[in-house]
């Protein structure tokens, strides 16, 4: 460019010079502009990425992906020995070679399905492995205990095979999977510590 922006002079010798600086100049300002656009591109899909693969690997889903992949599973297995109508309007169960046509028709699927749920398992062992999340159960929650959800404590009313369900304000329980579990305390360590609330309130009246 032309020191302090000096306007062009058309018909001048020096007009083709002038041309030409503003379209390097152009082209420069252009090519920057796609820069910056393709690099924000990339931050952005970056960025999904990660958010996208953190919600994959959250330990609830986690959870309740092994879930559906072990129900899916049993699905199919039942669908393999089914019973069912045949030709002749009889309702019976497979002959050994209808079951073997069946399981053959299904092991590609059947196959998929328990590679995936031993991926997973093993994804969920080292978050526990890690205290990434917990391995709560039926075992190690008792009606009483305290557990903790989405930041709030709450009474358990029952201890369920798969979920366990809460006492509320209400007249009803909310009922929630151990997976969303981020915290415990049993019945004997609440009342311990009422015990020694009530201890130090005392002691506190007494002073």
């Amino acid at each position: 460019m032309p020191p302090d922006g000096e306007p062009m002079k058309v018909g001048h010798h020096s007009e083709g010079r002038h041309r030409a600086a503003l379209a390097r100049a152009d082209r420069s300002m252009r090519a920057v502009s796609h820069a910056y656009a393709e690099t924000k591109e990339v931050q952005a899909r970056a960025g999904t990425a990660t958010y996208t693969t953190g919600a994959r690997y959250n330990p609830v889903t986690v959870y309740n992906r092994i879930e559906k992949l072990a129900a899916d599973i049993r699905r199919i297995e039942r669908e393999i020995v089914a019973e069912f109508w045949d030709n002749d309007g009889k309702f019976r169960g497979p002959t050994e070679a209808e079951q073997a046509a069946r399981a053959k028709r299904k092991a590609p699927r059947l196959a998929e399905l328990k590679d995936q749920l031993e991926y997973w398992n093993a994804v969920r062992a080292e978050q526990i492995a890690t205290g990434k999340t917990n391995n709560y159960s039926k075992e190690t929650i008792k009606k009483g205990d305290a557990v903790k959800v989405r930041r709030r404590w709450y009474v358990v009313a029952r201890a369920n095979t798969k979920t366990v369900s809460l006492k509320t304000e209400h007249s009803w329980t909310d009922t929630i999977p151990y997976a969303e579990i981020q915290g415990h305390k049993t019945a004997e360590e609440l009342a311990a510590a009422k015990m020694a609330n009530e201890e130090s309130e005392a002691e506190n009246v007494a002073s």
